[in-house]
């Protein structure tokens, strides 16, 4: 059985970057020889994904929608 240290240490950072602002992080894990890439924005976890490509996607989309958003909220209250 893997212990806690040994399932963090195998989680690895592949995008570390800021997308309009936003903080953005990607980062692998390999678990029963298959490859996930979770997707971090601003510090929250929000889904895996099987490719850093479709990963990558959904952050852009995500925060495109996520400045819309903030933005138009600001102006209304």
């Amino acid at each position: 059985m893997k212990t806690f240290n040994e399932i963090r240490e195998s989680q690895k950072t592949v995008v570390n970057k800021r997308l309009m602002g936003v903080p953005v992080k990607i980062s692998s894990m390999k678990s029963k020889g298959k490859t996930s890439f979770s997707l971090y924005i601003d510090g929250d976890k929000l889904d895996d994904y099987k490719s850093e490509k479709e990963a990558m996607m959904t952050a852009k989309e995500f925060v495109k929608q996520y400045r819309k958003s903030k933005w138009h909220f600001k102006f209304i209250l």
